[in-house]
């Protein structure tokens, strides 16, 4: 699939952002022992951008921005941030062999910035990294801490063109265009 197809009406202009805001958010599962590096940003909060949580709150946040627990039809039109965020457990670096599905997981999480015209920032090595790459919907990182540096290099025109990619590439998730091509390769292989 590369990525999983999100069939949701939308209103593309509720999907504005504003590059120079500088914020990422995280959705998921905000558990401490799932996504403990975010705990970890909450005692060391980043100094170049802010941080917007989604999910149902485990513990409160002293430095992060919670910002509540939606349905996923109506997560898309809450969240409020310039770049999403796929990573979990708890540090800032990954290890590949204490997190071997990483490589080979494709995280609904990417469809759902990717529906939300959130620029993804992943992990160099997961599996949906070539895809963000390629088609110029977001960047990869080695750690967390990279983030920093890229806040502070990405400029106006690189935002403003991956906004124009993933304006082009939700279309597709809306149309279930992934869906459609892996149904299409399948009946190839029976017929």
């Amino acid at each position: 699939l590369e990525i999983f197809d999100y069939s949701l009406e939308v209103n593309d202009q509720e999907y504005e952002r504003n590059f120079y805001k500088k914020r990422v958010c995280f959705a998921g599962n905000l558990n401490p022992n799932k996504t403990g590096f975010l705990y970890k940003l909450d005692n060391n909060p980043p100094s170049t951008y802010s941080i917007n949580v989604y999910g149902k709150k485990e513990k409160e946040f002293k430095n992060l921005n919670y910002c509540g627990c939606y349905p996923p039809e109506d997560l898309p039109k809450k969240m409020i941030a310039e770049f999403g965020l796929i990573w979990e457990g708890d540090d800032y670096t990954y290890d590949e062999s204490e997190h071997p599905y990483i490589m080979f997981n494709n995280p609904h999480k990417a469809s759902l910035y990717t529906i939300s015209k959130l620029p993804i920032i992943v992990w160099k090595k997961a599996a949906i990294a070539d895809l963000v790459l390629q088609e110029g919907i977001g960047v990869v990182i080695d750690s967390i801490q990279d983030i920093d540096r890229i806040m502070q290099d990405i400029t106006a025109e690189d935002y403003t063109l991956m906004q124009n990619n993933i304006n082009k590439f939700r279309r597709k998730l809306i149309n279930g265009e992934h869906i459609h091509a892996a149904l299409s390769m399948a009946e190839s292989f029976i017929l």
